[in-house]
């Protein structure tokens, strides 16, 4: 599938629908079912109602120059959200969204992102589980992240723990920039923090409050806040 174009899903007023909860179940730009061996390029998905792209039981699927756009208010607007897939390639794409741009679901297996823009939206979720008692595991193997960089995040915070950057032992994250983080936290805890493992990030510009400050065993950093993409 492919051509330059846009798709437009006009999703202005079923989000403000949504958020009056008088619309439940909302459409997707795009939905792609039992694909394989297929290429999406250069396609452009707007202001979707719901998820932009829904991926259900595909087997070696790329998209390749794929871009999303929606304002960060939308909400449910997942850029693609895969399920029930293996041998997915998401690479030079960009995803600009009011939530996850990228979100995995169960029993995925073997994909891969690379050269990917994200923002505004909620980085690339990992889980979204919970619908279904029969769900299985989501990329049962390792997960292995390189080359990804954090830049120019600003905002606030709910928790004292602000930025949480937790890599896998038997995988850890490599080749990790963080530059120009200035996220705050008022809260009665105390000042705010930032826990680091299996990770050591190559660091650009100032940072608040400093990257990797605690321990990801300390009680304060125990339960993670959403990936530094999230937070405005």
């Amino acid at each position: 599938m492919s051509g330059g174009g846009i798709l437009d899903g006009q999703g202005k007023a079923a989000w403000e629908c949504r958020e009056s909860k008088k619309c439940t179940k909302l459409p997707n730009n795009l939905s792609f079912n039992s694909l394989t061996n297929s290429i999406i390029k250069d396609i452009t998905t707007l202001d979707s109602k719901s998820f932009d792209v829904n991926v259900n039981q595909c087997k070696n699927l790329t998209f390749l120059n794929f871009n999303v756009s929606a304002p960060a208010s939308s909400p449910n607007t997942d850029g693609i959200h895969i399920s029930r897939s293996s041998s997915v390639n998401v690479t030079d794409s960009n995803f600009a969204t009011g939530d996850d741009c990228i979100s995995i679901g169960n029993e995925t297996e073997q994909l891969y992102i690379t050269k990917v823009t994200c923002g505004p939206g909620y980085g690339i979720s990992v889980g979204s589980l919970g619908g279904n008692p029969d769900e299985k595991l989501v990329l049962p193997s390792q997960v292995k992240i390189s080359k990804v960089t954090f830049l120019n995040i600003k905002g606030t915070s709910r928790t004292q723990s602000v930025v949480s950057l937790i890599c896998s032992k038997g995988s850890p994250c490599e080749s990790v920039e963080v530059g120009d983080i200035d996220i705050s936290y008022s809260g009665k805890e105390g000042p705010a923090k930032s826990s680091c493992e299996n990770i050591k990030p190559n660091f650009k510009g100032k940072q608040s409050p400093a990257i990797c400050s605690a321990s990801a065993s300390d009680p304060a950093a125990a339960a993670p806040a959403p990936a530094p993409s999230s937070s405005s």
